[in-house]
């Protein structure tokens, strides 16, 4: 049977653990197989059923630190590729300014660069060493692969998107994948009216929001209350100097609380945080073709063949399909949530012998459970596998660079570099080791064209297809490193 680990986000802060990935293993038994195969069917037949009336979407994501929100993301345009889906937009809540890079890179990859992007700009987003926290997959997905969109300062903030496209949806229709950190809506729910809107941000929700499903909620039987979760508790010690839960004064502190708790009443509210149970991702990495930045998100951060827990994607396709889709049963129909400032939620059952139903309630996995989770993930699996149904034209080649130019496969050639000797060419970007930017040979050899004193190009592709550009001069190919993955071409 297949190798688990345990999943090591804090999704139930107090307890860390040090395993983050499942590898990918062996069948298990027949029955087991007959028992998922029958849930697929079922949740293939609500997928169905859902596609004729595609679902007014927006995801709220903390994509910097985790890959499940990538997986989340490109499962989401998976969905829209189907009709089951309508991505209105993808708003970053925490503050590392290329998160929103990262966002682009996807959206780009779909065929979807005009999907409106937004961006928390606030102060929180550092870790204890106050450098921002950075899952290793977002500067490779902004660097090396093609986007409209580097970083926040190119997005609007958070709030004003979302007061900009609910405005503009139908009463009563959003859906909010509520997969990051809360800032963005409870601040929505505080703003005031603007040029947006005349309305205020609650009143804004009250008519336009459907539903919520938040990333987010351990409840009984299985979790005693007042656990902290993940997003909740503000990412707890990995955000965090206070270790458990968030900084008090931080844009974090309490929003969960406020935003639970003030949501409109007529607003559905839907908590989820049983994804560490079901595992995904793995197929992802041997299933999409090296060009998918989302394949590559994954095995950035894990490596190849390695499952993720799936707490993300879990709540955003449930949020598009509905909680059978992911052998899910809503539970707590009589009851509300409430979370306190340091992020511990509590399921606060009804009153009296027959309570009348509220508008929350909290997703828990079907009776067979085992089979359960091994279809959820599947079902994650099949989407992720999915190849984008409208990707981005390739560029046109465009006309040759004037100048004959002569390729040195495997030629790196780079100027003096901290106090080390040229290695055949002085460089002519600033710092020097930066790039030109990402993008065809022809292109280089263009920008190189326009460049006064660039005899030269150095080039590396990146897994998109693309190059990232330095341009040179001075070009001396016996003082170069050999047997590189660059190449050089020089101008004659």
């Amino acid at each position: 049977s297949a190798i688990r680990t345990y999943c090591c986000r804090i999704h139930h802060i107090g307890f860390i653990n040090n395993c983050n990935y499942r590898t990918q293993g062996s069948a298990t038994m027949a029955t087991m197989h007959k028992t998922i195969w029958s849930l697929l069917v079922v949740s293939v037949a609500v997928a169905v059923a859902h596609a004729a009336d595609p679902v007014p979407l927006i995801i709220d994501t903390d994509m910097s630190y985790d890959v499940d929100d990538v997986l989340a993301v490109c499962a989401a345009h998976a969905m829209a590729d189907r009709g089951e889906a309508d991505l209105l937009a993808i708003i970053h809540d925490v503050g590392i300014p290329e998160g929103v890079g990262a966002i682009s890179v996807l959206n780009h990859y779909y065929g979807r660069d005009d999907l409106p992007v937004g961006g928390y700009k606030g102060t929180f987003g550092r870790g204890p060493d106050g450098q921002w926290v950075n899952g290793k997959y977002v500067d490779d997905l902004v660097k090396n692969w093609p986007s409209s969109v580097k970083d926040y300062s190119q997005v609007p903030d958070g709030v004003t998107l979302y007061r900009r496209v609910l405005t503009n949806a139908a009463d009563h229709s959003v859906v909010i994948a509520s997969i990051g950190f809360v800032m963005n809506l409870a601040n929505l729910l505080k703003s005031p009216p603007d040029g947006e809107s005349t309305l205020t941000g609650y009143e804004l929700v009250a008519q336009k929001v459907r539903r919520v499903v938040w990333m987010g909620g351990w409840f009984p039987p299985l979790h005693g209350n007042g656990s902290q979760t993940y997003n909740f508790a503000c990412g707890g010690p990995v955000y965090n100097k206070q270790g458990d839960c968030c900084d008090p004064g931080s844009d974090c502190y309490g929003a969960s609380g406020y935003a639970v708790d003030n949501m409109p009443s007529e607003v559905e509210q839907v908590f989820s945080d049983i994804g560490d149970e079901v595992w995904s991702g793995a197929k992802l990495t041997s299933c999409a073709p090296a060009t998918s930045p989302c394949r590559q998100a994954i095995i950035d951060l894990l490596g190849p063949n390695k499952d993720r827990c799936s707490w993300d994607p879990l709540v955003t396709i449930a949020a598009v399909r509905g909680a059978a889709a992911m052998n899910c049963t809503h539970q707590g129909q009589d009851g509300h949530c409430y979370v306190n400032k340091q992020g511990a939620n509590f399921w606060i059952p009804g009153n009296g012998p027959n309570p009348p139903p509220t508008n929350q309630t909290y997703l828990q996995l079907f009776d067979n459970i085992q089979a359960a989770r091994a279809a959820a993930g599947a079902s994650i699996d099949e989407l992720l596998c999915a190849p984008p149904k409208n990707p981005p034209a390739p560029p046109p080649p465009g006309p040759p660079p004037a100048g004959d130019w002569a390729k040195l496969s495997g030629y790196n050639c780079y100027g003096a570099r901290g106090g080390s000797p040229a290695h055949g060419a002085k460089d002519l970007e600033q710092p020097p080791d930066a790039s030109a930017g990402l993008m065809t040979v022809r292109e280089c050899q263009r920008m190189c064209n326009e460049t006064p004193g660039c005899t030269a190009v150095t080039v590396e592709k990146t897994m998109s297809g693309f190059f990232q550009c330095y341009r040179k001069a001075d070009v001396n190919p016996g003082q170069c490193d050999h047997g590189t993955v660059f190449d050089t071409w020089s101008r004659s």
